[in-house]
Parts: structure tokens; C-alpha cells; sequence
């Protein structure tokens, strides 16, 4: 998780919905963390604390947990979905499309949540 911002201090402390986020890099505008495995029936809430202060994340925005596409991790070890395959996305998944797929995908089958970004022209990145 990348957190950008001002005032950051050497000693901030990030936890994502009571769980805490490893801090691995951090400056005075951003803090690089890895969050610990989702508590089960947590809120989704993201708080920061650094230089004696507290900040958490406005109710409107959304945290996600969610699988990458472009991991292997995601596919059982195997390489993500490319030109002329399918990819299935299981109830209870959520799915993040953090890269255009290689090639056109034939068909995506959606049981789950799949995420594309809010900004991203379909057309260039699925074949519609």
C-alpha cells in the first residue's frame, strides 16, 4: 500500500482495518507499507499515525482486498490470462485489472468483483 500525504515522520504506524502494515520505505510525503492477511468481518478502515497525530480515511472512500491479475499467485501459479483465453472470477473474489491483459481475452466470466481502474478506457483494455 502506497499512502501519500504530508508530514510523515520515521516513526508513522499504518493499520488497515485493525491490522497492522508493515512500514518498508517512508518520507515526509509517503509511506510504503504490506498489510497482514484481512481480519475476516472488519470495517474497512485505513488510520495513520505519525508526529503524535492521527488520521484515518474519509467513510467515502473504499478499500478493496483484492487479487492482482497480473500475479501468478492469482492463477494457481500459472501466467494470467492472454490472447484467446478465459478467465473465470469465483464468487467471493475480488479481482484487481492493475494491467491491460496480453492480447485479447475471449471471454471473462464475473461470479465475483473485478476492479478495473475508474479512469481506464474498456475498449483498450478488454476486447468489447
Amino acid at each position: 500500500v502506497t499512502i501519500t500525504g504530508t508530514g510523515f515522520a520515521a516513526t508513522s504506524v499504518v493499520t488497515i482495518d485493525g491490522v497492522d502494515c508493515a512500514v518498508t520505505n517512508e518520507t515526509a510525503t509517503s509511506i510504503v507499507c504490506t498489510s497482514g492477511a484481512k481480519a475476516a468481518a472488519a470495517d474497512r478502515t485505513l488510520v495513520v499515525k505519525t508526529n503524535n497525530q492521527h488520521a484515518s480515511i474519509p467513510d467515502t472512500v473504499k478499500l478493496w482486498y483484492c487479487k492482482l491479475w497480473s500475479e501468478t499467485e492469482t492463477w494457481g501459479g500459472e501466467r494470467p490470462p492472454a490472447d484467446g483465453d478465459s478467465a473465470f472470477v469465483p464468487k467471493g473474489q475480488t479481482l484487481c485489472l492493475n494491467e491491460s491483459p496480453k492480447g485479447i481475452i475471449k471471454l471473462i466470466s464475473v461470479e465475483g468483483t473485478l476492479i478495473v481502474k475508474p479512469n481506464a478506457d474498456p475498449e483498450h483494455i478488454l476486447d468489447l
